[in-house]
């Protein structure tokens, strides 16, 4: 028993000193990216189809069941007479 104690006692400072003496561990080096990303398809087969929605779009409307309630005039000569007389 005492033989195994000196045996330990001897082997302990060993062990230190190879765990101090191992290498620190190094981080890995930062990822490091090109300002522009260039993708070339031409050597690849891209194909693709255009899914969109499955409705009609209506062109038609139907006319209002009342009148419009914006009556529009078809007469400007007073404004015009008057403004006439402005350009000359």
């Amino acid at each position: 028993m005492r033989s195994s104690l000196v045996v330990l006692a001897l082997l302990a400072p060993s062990v230190a000193a190879a765990q101090a003496s191992l290498p620190e561990q190094v981080a890995p080096p930062a990822a490091t990216y090109k300002p522009v990303t260039e993708l070339d398809f031409r050597e690849q087969a891209v194909t693709a189809t255009g899914v969109g929605p499955s409705i009609v779009l209506g062109q038609e409307r139907t006319p209002a069941p009342h009148g419009s309630f914006i009556v529009l005039r078809a007469n400007f000569n007073p404004e015009m007479d008057g403004t006439i007389g402005e350009i000359r």
